[in-house]
């Protein structure tokens, strides 16, 4: 313990840190007991800590990683990452992409999933139902920022491909029927049977609760992040293009001329 208090930067950076409970609390998301207030215990000290070199592990490699990248990638991942490390603009950024998920994403998803249910086949909407209850879940930090984002174009791909499987003809087709009228429908329409082979295939990659799991603990570090959605999505440029309109906005407030120097400080105590 004491090695990692000396190790961790300077004796101001640290008060800077332990000193600052909304940081903490959002950021890092470790709620401070109430019987507990600065200067802290070891235990709750060493876990503070930990937490933020773990975030700093994926900071220094975010700057190695847009090191040799164009200005999109450095924009993204420095605005990214700057939004992560800050409590109002985390709350924001959540806000902001739960919101759009839910009534653009989930909403279509979950449509394709209730018929499947209706035909019999509820596992693939189970396993839905478990990563979102997971992730709302999740104690607001910098890892739910991360697997939020994450969550975010892996769903949206999930949404794209259902597009693409004509669902929203199969809604119209039985908007309005009785039940009987609606399985009739249903086993006629082509569409149904490649919605069901797509989710019988690819459920577990895509909406598993497996997913949440890997996104969180690949936390550390951006290219395992990448590793982790990239494949599943079609590439990093297909995530950047993604989460952009979630991220612009908070590109656009800032200077990122210098952002990426600024990161791995901890915001001052409002």
């Amino acid at each position: 313990m004491q090695l990692l208090l000396e190790n961790w930067r300077t004796f101001q950076a640290r008060e800077s840190l332990l000193s600052n409970p909304e940081y903490v609390s959002r950021v890092l998301g470790i709620q401070i007991p109430l019987q507990e207030s600065y200067p802290y215990s070891i235990l709750l000290t060493e876990e503070i800590l930990q937490e933020q070199l773990i975030l700093e592990g994926w900071i220094e490699s975010v700057k190695g990683f847009i090191a040799d990248k164009a200005k999109p990638y450095k924009d993204f991942f420095t605005t990214l990452t700057q939004v992560i490390q800050d409590p109002s603009k985390l709350k924001g950024f959540l806000g902001m992409m739960n919101k759009n998920m839910r009534r653009t994403m989930i909403r279509p998803v979950k449509a394709a999933l209730d018929i499947l249910k209706s035909m019999g086949v509820p596992t693939p909407g189970q396993m839905f139902e478990k990563l979102v209850s997971a992730y709302e879940g999740m104690q607001e930090s910098w890892r739910k920022g991360l697997v939020g984002a994450a969550l975010y174009v892996v769903v949206g791909k999930v949404r794209d491909t259902l597009k693409k499987l004509n669902l929203a003809s199969v809604i119209d087709a039985i908007k309005g029927k009785s039940a009987e009228e609606v399985q009739a429908i249903l086993k006629k329409l082509p569409a149904v049977q490649k919605i069901k082979e797509f989710f019988l295939s690819k459920a577990k990659e895509l909406i598993g609760p497996e997913l949440l799991k890997k996104v969180a603990t690949s936390a550390a570090d951006v290219k395992k992040w990448l590793g982790v959605i990239g494949p599943i999505v079609g590439g990093t440029e297909i995530v950047i293009q993604g989460l952009s309109p979630m991220t612009g906005k908070y590109q656009a407030l800032g200077d990122f001329s210098a952002g990426i120097e600024a990161l791995g400080t901890p915001p001052p105590r409002r």
